[in-house]
């Protein structure tokens, strides 16, 4: 494929458009997460990323945060329903298929570091609870009422309704490392007992195994998979996928299923000077109230 097909448009660069880095908190996955988290992206790509490609739904933004990184977006009825942000280079084809916005010329560095830091920081993270032979291979539940459950796993593979579960109360966190492989055929990673999608996050560590669902999988959880790419042909998933490997498929070219992802949108390049701008008004208004106390 030639690296700028004829029909690749790439929208002018728009200035203004920034993020700001909380400090990282091991407690807590969305705090954690910092830029890169799941207010920000429904799919976020990081530096060494070269294709993105999707043939089906996706409700939320895309990052696109490799310099070389290509989206690929199929025809109808492939939609983006949110906008695409893409680093300096990066290259997007069938843009008419995005509802939302396209912002080229954007530095996500900020993004894929941050996402890296929190890998790191899940990764050194102590077990706090242990699984027969550190492997998922059929139906299992992990039931956990701390507000902060640690699981090490080797590999999970899943198929034919087989369905993983994983029950804790709202509010408490569970963070799934997993050195292997990930393997979904018509399964499911389920929630029970109030525990919230963004709060439930499966970091796959090192640059191991291609992970792939297909069928009608499904997935209710962050992943995070900063050095792996992903074949995720069929299914749905709530919350956000990070992937830095050198591909990342989602859909199925060969199929009418759709991979469909759910999360909410980054504000608009704009909305960040309006923000700014409300601040200062405020903070005149303040000193000025302040002056005016003084002089009586």
């Amino acid at each position: 494929m030639s690296r700028r097909p004829a029909k690749l448009i790439v929208l002018a660069a728009l200035a203004g458009f920034s993020f700001t880095t909380p400090s990282l908190f091991a407690g807590t996955v969305f705090q954690s997460l910092g830029s890169a988290g799941p207010l920000n992206w429904s799919v976020l790509t990081l530096v060494n990323t070269s294709t993105v490609s999707v043939n089906g739904v996706i409700n939320g933004n895309i990052g696109i945060a490799g310099s070389s990184g290509d989206l690929l977006l199929a025809n109808s009825p492939t939609v983006v329903n949110g906008n695409v942000y893409m680093q300096a280079g990066a290259s997007i084809l069938n843009p008419q298929s995005v509802n939302g916005a396209i912002y080229s010329g954007q530095d996500l560095s900020l993004a894929s570091q941050d996402a890296l830091n929190a890998s790191t920081i899940f990764a050194q993270l102590a077990p706090t609870l242990f699984l027969p032979g550190n492997s998922i291979n059929g139906n299992t539940v992990i039931n956990s009422q701390s507000a902060l459950t640690v699981i090490d796993l080797n590999s999970i593979n899943l198929n034919s309704g087989q369905t993983l579960t994983i029950k804790s109360a709202a509010n408490t966190q569970v963070v799934v490392n997993v050195s292997g492989g990930m393997n979904l055929n018509n399964a499911s990673i389920k929630l029970a007992g109030g525990i919230g999608v963004n709060d439930v996050i499966f970091n796959f560590t090192g640059s191991g195994l291609q992970l792939s669902a297909t069928g009608q999988s499904a997935i209710n959880a962050l992943v995070l998979a900063p050095y792996r790419s992903i074949a995720f042909s069929a299914g749905v998933m709530h919350s956000e996928l990070i992937a830095g490997g050198p591909s990342v498929l989602l859909g199925g070219a060969l199929t009418a299923q759709t991979f469909m992802y759910s999360g909410p949108g980054v504000p608009e390049p704009g909305t960040f000077v309006l923000i700014a701008v409300g601040l200062i008004g405020l903070a005149l208004t303040a000193r000025r109230r302040s002056l005016a106390a003084a002089a009586a």
